[in-house]
């Protein structure tokens, strides 16, 4: 007898039966882009409260709502770190550069990068991110791979030289 819970299947699914917390009950396409902001927490990309706070009053569908309120919490985690490297304390630094890039991804998410605003939103990820990666211990250096014309911004992590092993990945996208 096969067991029918493996099988494929249409039947409707509510939602929340899947993915649990939804900011915006009425709009499970929303609550998961928030849902992909804060899952990066577990790695020091987010933090909840920031993010809720910043969104919280955004309707499902507000794109320039959501753009601006998730700027400005970018913009503001930004200075934050500038501030802190200023200081000397460069760990604190990058964790709010990370978080920072993460908060200018999720607010270009519902743009592209050929409109003002998903172009702002790159240049501050991009800007963020590269600041971070050079208060790392991975080595982390820009690389060309061409694809179909185009050459977009890659970034190779390898580890230090005190690694036994050498691996690396090679990021491609919007770093």
């Amino acid at each position: 007898m096969r067991d029918m819970r493996s099988e494929p299947t249409t039947e409707l699914v509510a939602p929340e039966a899947v993915m649990g917390f939804l900011l915006w009950p009425e709009n499970p396409f929303w609550s998961f882009q928030f849902l992909r902001l804060i899952a990066e927490a577990y790695f020091g990309g987010a933090d909840f409260t920031e993010c809720y706070l910043a969104v919280r009053d955004v309707k499902a569908g507000d794109i320039e709502g959501w753009y601006e309120r998730l700027s400005a919490l970018a913009l503001s985690l930004e200075k934050q770190a500038e501030r802190i490297a200023a200081d000397g304390h460069l760990v604190s630094a990058r964790q709010k550069w990370l978080r920072a890039s993460n908060c200018y991804r999720a607010a270009g998410s519902f743009h592209t990068v050929f409109d003002a605003p998903g172009e702002q939103a790159l240049q501050g990820r991009q800007r963020c991110f590269q600041k971070a990666a050079k208060l790392t211990t991975l080595a982390v250096t820009p690389v060309e791979l061409p694809y179909e014309g185009v050459t977009p911004l890659s970034l190779r992590h390898s580890p230090g030289a005190s690694c036994d092993k050498a691996r690396a990945i090679t990021l491609l996208g919007h770093f």
